[in-house]
């Protein structure tokens, strides 16, 4: 559906057919997926082309995670995400799917490493208004982009601010937010309006009709021994559960139990740098477990984890984090140094890791 979708869809661009009976293909779904799926689909005519580009999609989120490890204190760390994600089942099966997945993964990865990227280690201390605002508006178009992907990627935009917020000097805390609050909603929306021409000559009516069709529901499918078409707003996270590794839940389980007694409190100054970032990188990766599971209260309820995939790159980091804090001695003073030339290729190692596992599912299973 979304391969012949994206195909009509990225021929309408080419050949400057903008009115809306063009875009009526699929028009409950946003188009950003359907163009990435349309670009592979114009190059061949069957799906692994298509494939192929949600499995590119995909292993850049997952060498994403490096820089984001890097900025919340362990550059190995992000590696290590990196390669949990790119080897959880979820992404295995859904990142070479022609579909949302892929494509919500990565702007969840890059809208958490631009806002992590607004307050830089080594800024002013205070950030000049016309700078705030750019990297806000870099925030905003890949909110932007995740809304025209899938309409539950709106819920990046308070991760990205909560994150934002976090990692704001004190004393420009209140500012840094005040502007988040202004810029990126304005900027998100733009960016969604302009890359679906599906709403141009009527917005408002365009979305309602969209809605109409998502909400409708869907045909039984199995739940709990029994089939229903309309599941628990527990659904989500059951799902997750049960399809969530048992050793990615157990360190998810020691993330918090250190979380709770630590007391969410930061280190004294004296406790050095890293130390004092570790309040806002808990509050990011709590954004980041939190905010996708708010679909939770979605009249829309199906697929299993497709709609919450993106917490489990939150749960990879978490996994990164406990494994790269206890045992120490893995990462010693003489292994560090030896590392120090191939942590710089650690955003590509994730990214083949990703891609290898991704197409190798594609081909034995295909």
């Amino acid at each position: 559906m979304y391969w012949t979708a994206g195909r009509n869809l990225v021929q309408n661009l080419l050949e400057l057919r903008l009115d809306a009976w063009w875009w009526r293909w699929n028009s409950e779904h946003p188009p950003v997926s359907k163009y990435l799926a349309g670009l592979g689909a114009l190059l061949w005519d069957g799906f692994g082309p298509a494939r192929g580009v949600a499995v590119v999609v995909s292993s850049l989120s997952c060498a994403l995670l490096v820089p984001i490890g890097a900025r919340l204190g362990a550059r190995g760390a992000g590696l290590l995400a990196g390669l949990v994600a790119a080897l959880t089942p979820h992404l295995i099966a859904h990142g070479q799917l022609v579909g949302h997945e892929s494509p919500s993964l990565l702007w969840w990865t890059l809208g958490v490493l631009l806002a992590l990227d607004v307050h830089r280690p080594g800024d002013a201390a205070v950030v000049p208004l016309r700078a705030l605002v750019l990297r806000l508006a870099a925030v905003s178009v890949v909110v932007g982009l995740a809304v025209s992907t899938r309409f539950i990627g709106a819920l990046l935009g308070p991760a990205a601010v909560i994150v934002i917020g976090a990692w704001a000097p004190a004393g420009q805390r209140r500012r840094a937010v005040a502007v988040a609050l202004l810029v990126v909603p304005l900027g998100s929306l733009a960016t969604f309006f302009a890359l679906w021409p599906w709403l141009w000559d009527s917005p408002v009516a365009r979305l309602q009709e969209s809605w109409s069709v998502l909400r409708a529901a869907v045909g039984p499918e199995p739940y709990l021994g029994a089939l229903t078409s309309y599941p628990p707003r527990s659904y989500f996270v059951r799902y997750l559960l049960a399809t969530t590794p048992v050793g990615v839940l157990l360190a998810a389980a020691l993330w918090a139990l250190h979380a709770v007694a630590t007391g969410w409190s930061r280190r004294p100054a004296s406790a050095g740098t890293a130390a004092q970032q570790s309040w806002p990188a808990m509050v990011t990766v709590l954004a980041w477990l939190a905010l996708p599971l708010v679909v939770c209260l979605s009249p829309v309820r199906k697929d299993g984890v497709r709609y919450v995939i993106p917490v489990v790159q939150g749960l990879s980091l978490v996994v990164a984090a406990r494994a790269w804090a206890w045992p120490r001695w893995w990462r010693g003073a003489r292994v560090a140094p030896r590392c120090s030339r191939a942590r710089r290729w650690s955003p590509t190692c994730c990214g083949v890791v990703a891609a290898r596992s991704h197409t190798t599912w594609t081909t034995t299973t295909s």
